[in-house]
């Protein structure tokens, strides 16, 4: 996918979830609405949630406006998902905006 930044770790990572250190691997995608939809890049999270085997986690969902959280889990292998484009409604004009900015980051722990 056409991106802006494209990250990737494999000796360990801080997680999103806690802030605790973990062993393992993180990539982070960064792209922008002017390079590729965030329409597809919300459908590539939505496409990780559903590989086969793995089971998501209902304990660590959070959905909002413009981001999303999920992890999933296969035997003890576990990923943190983590999609944000953001949004809000202008106090002033009362508008909806929504970033240009779009950041896709996966963590898994073997």
């Amino acid at each position: 996918m056409p991106h802006t930044r494209l990250t990737e770790t494999t000796n360990g990572f801080v997680s999103l979830l806690d802030g605790k250190s973990l062993k393992g691997c993180e990539v982070i995608y960064e792209s922008n609405v002017s390079i590729i939809s965030g329409e597809i890049v919300y459908q590539k999270f939505q496409a990780f949630t559903h590989l086969q085997g793995w089971t998501i986690n209902e304990n660590f969902m959070a959905d909002g406006p413009g981001s999303s959280t999920v992890v999933i889990e296969n035997n003890q292998n576990r990923c943190i998902l983590n999609w944000s484009h953001h949004s809000w409604i202008d106090e002033q004009s009362n508008e909806y905006r929504q970033s240009e900015n779009i950041k896709l980051i996966v963590q898994c722990t073997f």
